[in-house]
């Protein structure tokens, strides 16, 4: 079940916003270099909500359609 998850998260489009931000961060900072690619969460060190070791992190991610479709996963 979690691969057909994936699947569908992998589809869906990502905000409008998301996307803009990304641009804008990459144009302030150079979209030729490599980037970190991780995720957060506003629970994600809570003593009784810890998900450490559980997110994927994707490491040296250049361009702007790479990090976002890294993003998306």
């Amino acid at each position: 079940i979690s691969k057909k998850i994936r699947e569908v998260i992998m589809a869906v489009e990502i905000p409008s916003d998301v996307v803009e931000a990304v641009t804008h961060y990459l144009s302030r900072f150079g979209n030729e270099y490599a980037y970190a690619v991780r995720s957060s969460a506003t629970a994600e060190d809570l003593p009784y909500a810890s998900f450490a070791g559980q997110q994927d992190t994707y490491l040296n991610i250049i361009g702007e359609e790479a990090i976002l479709q890294h993003v998306r996963k």
